[in-house]
C-alpha cells in the first residue's frame, strides 16, 4: 500500500491493514498500537476512530501514519513514535534519552503518597529520575513539597526539565546531575529511585523494543542486577534525614535483597516488600527509625 492508494482507505481498512502488519512483524498488541499510531496521525482520540470508521484519510494523514507504522513494525518503542506516554494519568514527553514510563513504577509513586501524608510539606529525592514521571507525579500529587531530581545522565534531565515545564511544575524540582546522591546539598526527608537492576543475562531476553531503543545504561546493573541499589543504600547516611523515608524500585527476584540491604544498615524499620498489579514484588520501602 503506497501512500497514494492509503488516500482513499478509510479509517475502517487503515485499522484492519496496519494491525495485519503489526502482526506480522510480531508486535504483541497489534490492534491497540495501529490504533494509537492511527489516532496519532489523525491528531484524533482513539475512541474517535471507532465511532468514524467510514470517514477518509488524506493523503497528509496516511504518509504520518505509514512512517509510524513502518517504525512500529522495526519494533521502535509506540511511545518514541508518538513521542509521549501517560504515567499516573499525566503525559510525559520521551525519547530514546530515557526509559519508557511503566505503569509498574506507579507503585514507587503510590507508595510515596503513603508517606507523606502525614509529612505535606516535606522535600524528596527521584534518583534515576529519567523523564522525571516519578518526581513529577508526586509533585503533581503534592502540592507544598519539593523534589530534587537526580540523574547521572545530562540527556535525561533535558527531558525532564522539558516535562517539568510542561506540566506547570518547574518552580518545585531542582535537577542535579551526579552519581546518586552525591549532588544532593541536603539530606531529604524521602528518597525514591528506579535504579538499574536487570542483569546481563536477563536484558538478553528482553523484548525487542526494549534491547534495540531504550538506554542500556538505565536498565542494566551488575551481574546481580543490585549494584546500583547496594551503592545508593550506602549514601543513605549523607542523603536521607533521620525519620525519613526509602522506597526502591527493583526485580522480583531482588527484592528480599534489597529488603535484607537495608535491615542489615541497622537504621530502618517497617522494611517491606510491595507487590505490582501482577503480583511480582517490585518495591521495598522503610522507615528511618532514628528521631530528628
Amino acid at each position: 500500500m503506497n501512500h497514494r492508494a492509503a488516500a482513499s482507505w478509510t479509517v475502517r481498512q487503515c485499522q484492519q491493514t496496519g494491525s495485519l502488519r503489526l502482526r506480522q512483524h510480531g508486535v504483541e498488541t497489534p490492534e491497540l498500537d495501529n490504533a494509537l499510531l492511527l489516532a496519532h496521525a489523525l491528531g484524533r482520540k482513539r475512541s474517535w476512530l471507532y465511532a468514524h470508521p467510514e470517514r477518509s484519510v488524506s493523503d497528509r494523514e496516511a504518509a504520518l501514519w505509514l512512517s509510524c507504522l513502518a517504525q512500529r513494525q522495526v519494533r521502535r518503542p509506540l511511545a518514541y513514535i508518538v513521542g509521549h506516554k501517560e504515567f499516573m494519568g499525566l503525559e510525559f514527553q520521551v525519547d530514546e534519552r530515557v526509559l519508557v514510563p511503566r505503569p509498574e513504577t506507579e507503585l514507587v509513586v503510590e507508595l510515596a503518597q503513603r508517606w507523606l501524608q502525614p509529612h505535606p510539606t516535606a522535600t524528596i529525592a527521584d534518583v534515576g529520575t529519567g523523564s522525571g514521571c516519578i518526581a513529577l507525579a508526586v509533585a503533581h500529587l503534592h502540592p507544598a513539597i519539593r523534589a530534587y531530581a537526580l540523574d547521572a545522565s545530562d540527556e535525561a534531565l533535558q527531558v525532564a526539565r522539558r516535562n517539568a515545564d510542561r506540566l506547570g511544575l518547574r518552580d518545585r524540582m531542582r535537577f542535579r546531575q551526579g552519581d546518586l546522591l552525591t549532588p544532593l546539598p541536603t539530606p531529604v526527608s524521602l528518597i525514591l529511585a528506579n535504579l538499574p537492576y536487570v542483569t546481563a543475562a536477563e536484558y538478553a531476553r528482553l523484548a525487542p523494543e526494549i534491547r534495540k531503543y531504550e538506554p542500556r545504561a538505565a536498565l542494566v546493573s551488575d551481574a546481580q542486577g543490585l549494584a546500583h541499589l547496594q551503592r545508593l543504600v550506602m549514601q543513605l547516611d549523607q542523603g536521607l534525614r533521620c525519620g525519613g523515608g526509602v522506597v526502591l524500585e527493583c526485580g522480583p527476584t531482588t527484592a528480599q535483597t534489597v529488603q535484607d540491604m537495608l535491615i542489615q544498615t541497622d537504621r530502618f524499620d517497617e522494611v517491606r516488600v510491595h507487590a505490582d498489579l501482577a503480583g511480582w514484588a517490585r518495591c521495598v520501602s522503610g522507615r528511618d527509625f532514628r528521631q530528628m
